[in-house]
């Protein structure tokens, strides 16, 4: 039997790899909240399927009271985890306030504004900033709007999230960039749910 949360993880995968090719700050933040979404339906799809089948309770945990998770479970564990702690509260805070904890610095080392924008909106302004470079369009109207500009200049952006985890399961996490924390967990997931794959199957 393939669990219904394995579509999860492909969803997964693919935020990541947009992630990972991900051209403007605006794209970034995108497919970051896309991510941690997936990733905790993940979990809420894993519960919902399985929670009455003989088994996950004792292994997983009573997902209708993760406060009494025991040690040894699933939610225990989670519950426990710095890395997946981080992620469970960044759901959470998405869903109330989107994305706020993602900073970074832009460095523009070569830009004409005559040739580097292709795509510029007729009537646009542009904005350089930290977060990247901006069409403002319509200003003044009800239409008014900021869009990412995708340029042919030499711009670098560098990303970073604050508060990232240092800890996943009892090791030091080399390098706790976006990337590498967002790929981590996503290893996490997919271990739990083809561990809890291998139960269901031994059991019958």
């Amino acid at each position: 039997m393939i669990p219904k949360a394995k579509k999860n993880l492909h969803a997964c995968t693919y935020h990541l790899r947009n992630l990972l090719n991900s051209k403007h700050f605006e794209e970034v933040e995108i497919n970051f909240e896309a991510f941690v979404n997936s990733a905790r339906n993940t979990t809420f799809v894993l519960q919902k399927e399985f929670k009455k089948t003989p088994g996950f309770i004792e292994w997983y945990g009573n997902p209708d009271k993760p406060e009494e998770a025991e040690e040894g479970t699933k939610l225990h564990q989670m519950k426990n985890d710095e890395l997946c702690k981080f992620f469970l509260n960044l759901r959470s805070k998405i869903a109330k306030e989107g994305i706020t904890n993602l900073n970074c610095s832009t460095t523009v080392r070569s830009l004409r504004t005559g040739r580097d924008f292709p795509d510029k909106p007729a009537g646009a302004s542009i904005a350089v900033g930290s977060q990247g470079i901006y069409y403002y369009v319509q200003k003044g109207t009800p239409q008014e709007d900021k869009l990412p500009a995708i340029t042919g200049g030499d711009i670098t952006t560098n990303i970073f999230i604050a508060g990232a985890p240092t800890q996943h399961l009892a090791k030091t996490i080399p390098n706790p960039n976006l990337v590498n924390i967002s790929e981590l967990y996503y290893e996490y997931l997919k271990n739990l749910v083809e561990e809890w794959t291998g139960i269901m199957n031994s059991l019958g």
